[in-house]
């Protein structure tokens, strides 16, 4: 399913982008992302919520894939903007570590929420299952939230880094858990 594939590559780089997006240049431009990013994350979560084994499925499907697609095109922009950013002072870094709590907060409840819908996705392709396309799409998100990850706290030391990558962390084992899910 398109939509399911969108929504998981949305989910991923939400996690992981948001520590390196810059609307601006800085640690101002990367917190603002956050902020968007999270309350986007929101948004999705919402959504996500209205997606049941009903009528509705595929329109709700639809709506999710628009989201996501959106979503995913500014994350992707957001992660060219990380790149330039090389260096970042102790307290913007600190301000930054941060903001990502409550993101991953955000990002984990949704990556519950599509844990918790795994009976809906089994009938969202004409009545039959996504299971495989969605574990495909976790793999795939993992693997890239790891490498983006990466990157992004190239502008990271000390205390914040370790701050950071912890909470990096607890993201990536929630997408494993997923991915486990999924894959049964």
């Amino acid at each position: 399913m398109v939509a399911g594939r969108f929504l998981f590559v949305s989910i991923l780089a939400l996690s992981q982008s948001a520590l390196g997006l810059a609307v601006g240049s800085g640690a101002d431009g990367i917190i603002s992302s956050i902020n968007t990013i999270s309350n986007e994350c929101v948004k999705l979560n919402s959504t996500l919520n209205e997606f049941t084994d009903n009528a509705q499925i595929t329109a709700t499907a639809l709506k999710l894939q628009g989201e996501a697609s959106d979503l995913l095109k500014d994350i992707k922009n957001g992660a060219e903007e990380a790149s330039k950013v090389s260096s970042l002072e102790a307290a913007d870094q600190e301000k930054i570590a941060n903001a990502i709590v409550p993101l991953s907060d955000n990002v984990v409840s949704l990556i519950n929420g599509f844990v918790a819908k795994k009976p809906a996705f089994q009938k969202a392709v004409l009545g039959g299952s996504a299971d495989g396309l969605v574990e495909k799409d976790l793999q795939d998100l993992k693997e890239a939230t790891d490498s983006f990850g990466q990157a992004a706290l190239k502008s990271f030391s000390g205390a914040p880094k370790e701050k950071a990558t912890s909470v990096l962390k607890g993201i990536d084992e929630h997408f494993a858990d997923a991915i486990k899910t999924f894959s049964t």
